[in-house]
């Protein structure tokens, strides 16, 4: 009677392998073909769907995407740099309207304003509406397109990879090289007026998350931690969110004064067939616009009880020690 072969004696490529020693390459192809699929589908429900989720989806897709090629770069086939510049337009380009859908969900919720505000509550509103309906206009002409004749090019880069480092191995080296510009934004941020150092920590504590994500749930402790991440950006993105209306509210501003004397100044002319508008909104635009500062402030101070100065080693030391358990022992 035939007996089975000990797997110890089997060659090296018969061996089941786990996850940590896979080629990262070939783990890398597959992320990146599920993100662009996903970015794909939620492509078409944006084409044909004005829910904001569908872009929502769409922002989330692409993000992933961008990690997967910028983390597992020595691992995929290069991506010439003019589609790596195609790619980054296509995100950049959904900023608009997604900026627009946040500052109306903040404006739908300031239920406290005063009556005074009413006017310039309204003339905000509408003018929001048509900034979101412009960008979901110019998202479905012109961004779309891009982005459906960009996949094949992408679909084809990403067709073998080209590394075979071990999975663990290459996740190693990149949680601690993204937990370090975590650190390091994160010490650059001392007052609210740090928007750009703040928005920076963000970008950077996403991409460790959506490295470490896709493996946590085989990768003792980094569920833990992908929920941390998860806590720290939208305490983070609820700052920047303030930042974006804070430029937003000097534009919309700068726009209302223009509209004011334009209309002034065509009713002297006789050219208007109706008065201009009588009520100034540009005192509410500004009372709007402290309100929404005291709040950028208070959850700033919140940010940095949390994060700041000696806790922010509280918050990547659990990535310190995800990144030594994938290494393992290193060679002196």
């Amino acid at each position: 009677m035939a007996t089975k072969p000990d797997a110890s004696t089997k060659p090296a490529s018969a061996r089941p392998r786990g996850w940590q020693s896979e080629p990262a390459g070939d783990i890398a192809v597959r992320l990146a073909h599920r993100y662009l699929n996903a970015a794909g589908e939620a492509a078409e429900r944006v084409a044909s769907d004005p829910d904001p989720e569908a872009l929502h989806d769409f922002r989330v897709a692409l993000r992933r995407l961008r990690s997967v090629l910028r983390a597992y770069r020595s691992c995929l086939r290069k991506l010439p740099k003019k589609r790596r510049r195609q790619l980054k337009r296509v995100v950049r380009a959904t900023n608009a309207g997604r900026d627009s859908e946040v500052f109306l969900a903040w404006l739908g919720i300031q239920s406290s304003l005063p009556a005074t505000e009413d006017a310039a509550h309204e003339w905000l509103r509408k003018r929001l509406e048509a900034m979101r309906d412009a960008a979901y206009a110019q998202l479905r002409t012109q961004v779309l397109t891009d982005f459906t004749a960009l996949v094949q090019h992408l679909r084809q880069a990403l067709a073998v990879s080209r590394n075979k480092s071990s999975n663990g191995e290459v996740m190693a080296d990149h949680i601690r090289a993204q937990t370090a510009k975590v650190a390091a934004d994160l010490a650059r941020v001392h007052s609210a007026a740090d928007a750009d150092a703040i928005h920076d920590a963000r970008i950077q504590a996403k991409r460790l998350r959506y490295l470490i994500e896709p493996s946590s749930p085989r990768l003792p402790g980094a569920r833990a931690g992908v929920k941390r991440l998860k806590k720290f950006q939208d305490e983070a993105g609820a700052l920047c969110d303030g930042f974006v209306r804070r430029r937003l509210f000097v534009q919309l501003a700068e726009a209302a004064g223009a509209q004011q004397a334009r209309e002034a100044i065509e009713t002297a002319h006789g050219e208007r067939s109706k008065p201009p508008n009588e009520i100034d909104v540009i005192p509410g635009l500004r009372r709007l616009a402290q309100h929404s500062e005291r709040q950028v402030h208070q959850l700033f101070q919140r940010f940095q009880r949390r994060y700041l100065e000696t806790r922010t080693q509280n918050l990547i030391e659990p990535f310190l020690r995800l990144e030594r358990r994938l290494a393992g022992p290193r060679a002196d």
